[in-house]
């Protein structure tokens, strides 16, 4: 894979990773981004749950339901995740890769998005092709990305 599809993919799995991750947190939802994106429970993750979960992904994260990511609801998002150590630097990359109009924010089309394009990135994640993404395939996604953009391991 050229190393600008390897460098979209990264991205957009720790956008989905970022925003999945610190949706509002009421006592019948779970912290867990992979346990809310796997509707049936059954332990993996469908294409069609993959696709659901990022489908939802953008608007869980627009706190003010503007249509846009701004800097304050990323850091926000970072922050309640993994206490935003360097958060500030993250989210200032973030937007200066993807802010084609430099408004200072991000809209959905700015972003690689795995609801326009979900083979790929699924097909990405799914390592053994088996059609199906494990808790284990989508934890080693997210360290890939988390390693990629300088994020500390968890």
């Amino acid at each position: 894979m050229p190393p600008i599809v390897n460098d979209v993919a990264a991205t957009a799995i720790l956008i989905l990773a970022l925003t999945c991750a610190a949706t509002a947190q009421s006592p019948d939802q779970t912290g867990d981004p992979f346990a809310r994106a796997d509707s049936n429970a059954d332990g993996v993750l469908s294409r069609a749950e993959f696709i659901n979960a990022a489908a939802n992904r953008f608007s869980n994260a627009d706190a003010d339901a503007d249509g846009y990511l701004s800097k304050e609801e990323l850091l926000t998002r970072a922050r309640a995740r993994d206490g935003g150590s360097d958060a500030v630097a993250r989210i200032d990359r973030m937007i200066a890769r993807f802010d084609s109009d430099r408004d200072n924010r991000l809209s959905a089309s700015e972003l690689p998005s795995p609801r326009r394009e979900p083979g790929w990135i699924f097909d990405r994640i799914d390592r053994n092709s088996d059609g199906v993404v494990t808790r284990a395939e989508a934890e080693e996604a997210a360290a890939g990305a988390r390693q990629r953009f300088g994020r500390r391991g968890e």
